[in-house]
């Protein structure tokens, strides 16, 4: 079957473990866009993937590329032949589908906006992106619904979202630590404690390094959103979960389907099993990423068809929410794999 065959001729070529569901899914997305950047995102396939794939699909005259990424003919039919039908997002207008209403938070938002607009800018070197300041009052407010913020003593590791600012302006939190590696959202988030009164502890700190030992164990809830390779994810998660100091803690964090195939997702769930936690929510395309200004110095610039800047926000994460039990597993390890930042799935670096 021709899904089956270009499958395998993406997964020779990339490396990345590849279904005829996968095409299926690109072949829908190209249905309703002909934007490389919105056929990734619609698709909910690793980047790397997709662009191998549209490379084949149109030296077998499935696609052709000009202003953008289309069908051809011979396309349409196999498309015809195979009953597949364009992507849907259903989804909820009012929260963005997101499930979450934040109008409680309505001041907290007013504010962040008003501190984050001179926020640092990404930069490629520690694989940063934020995301737009709705995603981030959201994720605050679902933490709120769980009881995971109010009186809690919270950490965060790695802040360019700036949540700590968002969190503490509600003035729920009993205590707010940060860890982040970049001198400049150090500073930033410090001039801000400082502006508007806000109680947050910053310090610069590399989480490929073991955590101090006074935060093991003195924590309620993290948050963290990990560069998503198998080593970044130990990194930051599992010390994430290493911080908690009792069973029924949380910890929240982001991972993508950009970078991240459901193959790894299931190595990365088998690794939070393993810590002795458990998944209870998986909030899907919940955290919406403003487009970074690195974007030509990226793998996925070298791999996309076409060389056009996106239009539109298409970079998404998934929300994940973790307890402990009983038994849990801290583990804080000094993270020395060269492959770090970057994997076969990554995109963005």
């Amino acid at each position: 079957m021709i899904l089956e065959e270009v499958a395998k001729d993406v997964e020779k070529a990339t490396g990345i473990k590849v279904y005829a569901r996968s095409i299926e899914r690109i072949l829908s997305s190209l249905l309703v866009t002909s934007d490389f950047w919105l056929v990734v995102d619609y698709s909910s396939e690793p980047l790397p993937l997709v662009a191998k794939a549209i490379e084949i699909l149109e030296k077998r005259g499935y696609v052709k590329i000009n202003s953008g990424i289309v069908l051809t003919e011979k396309g349409k039919e196999l498309i015809d032949n195979l009953g597949i039908v364009e992507v849907k997002r259903l989804r909820c207008e009012c929260c963005e589908g997101r499930g979450i209403s934040i109008a409680e938070l309505k001041d907290v938002y007013e504010k962040y906006m008003e501190i984050q607009k001179n926020r640092p800018e990404p930069i490629r070197e520690y694989d940063q992106g934020y995301i737009t300041p709705t995603s981030a009052i959201a994720r605050v407010a679902f933490a709120m619904e769980n009881n995971d913020i109010q009186n809690k003593d919270i950490i965060i590791l790695g802040d360019d979202d700036l949540l700590s600012i968002a969190i503490a302006l509600t003035g729920k939190a009993k205590r707010i630590k940060v860890l982040e590696i970049d001198d400049r959202i150090v500073n930033f988030i410090k001039d801000a404690k400082e502006r508007y009164g806000l109680d947050i502890d910053v310090e610069k700190f590399d989480l490929r390094e073991p955590l101090p030992e006074e935060l093991i164990g003195s924590f309620d809830t993290f948050f963290c959103d990990p560069t998503e390779t198998l080593a970044a994810f130990k990194a930051f998660v599992a010390k994430g979960i290493a911080t908690l100091r009792a069973p029924r803690c949380a910890g929240y964090f982001g991972i993508t389907r950009v970078e991240s195939s459901l193959d790894k997702w299931r190595k990365m769930q088998a690794a939070l099993l393993d810590l002795g936690v458990v998944i209870t929510d998986i909030l899907p395309i919940f955290s919406e990423y403003e487009n970074w200004g690195f974007t030509q110095e990226t793998k996925a610039w070298r791999l996309a068809p076409l060389k056009e800047l996106p239009k539109e926000n298409w970079y998404r994460s998934w929300l994940y929410r973790i307890e402990t039990l009983d038994g849990f597993k801290r583990l804080n390890e000094k993270i020395s794999e060269e492959a770090f930042y970057s994997d076969e799935e990554s995109s963005c670096v």
